[in-house]
């Protein structure tokens, strides 16, 4: 290929999307905070987790419940992150 993008722009350019998707997926995720949601429950080690069905992932703050994967559960959504909510469980 003629004229090749040097691989310093390449770089730079990719890290400006990977801020702007970490940007968005913020301001998005903010939009559900303190809201009562259901997850479906992927994962169920050590740190449970679903998604919601805007397919945002939401971690559980507590992992002594008994919920088991595949379960759908209600959760207020407490905080927001980088790449996720966490939400506290509600009965």
């Amino acid at each position: 290929m003629q004229d090749s993008i040097d691989k310093k722009v390449i770089k730079d350019r990719s890290q400006i999307l990977c801020d702007l998707d970490i940007e968005l997926g913020l301001k998005y995720r903010r939009k559900f905070l303190g809201k009562t949601v259901k997850i479906l429950i992927e994962n169920d080690n050590r740190q449970r987790s679903g998604r919601r069905e805007r397919y945002f992932t939401v971690y559980l703050n507590k992992i002594e419940n008994k919920q088991k994967r595949n379960c759908v559960v209600k959760v207020n959504l407490v905080k927001n992150s980088k790449d996720r909510l966490f939400g506290g469980l509600l009965n």
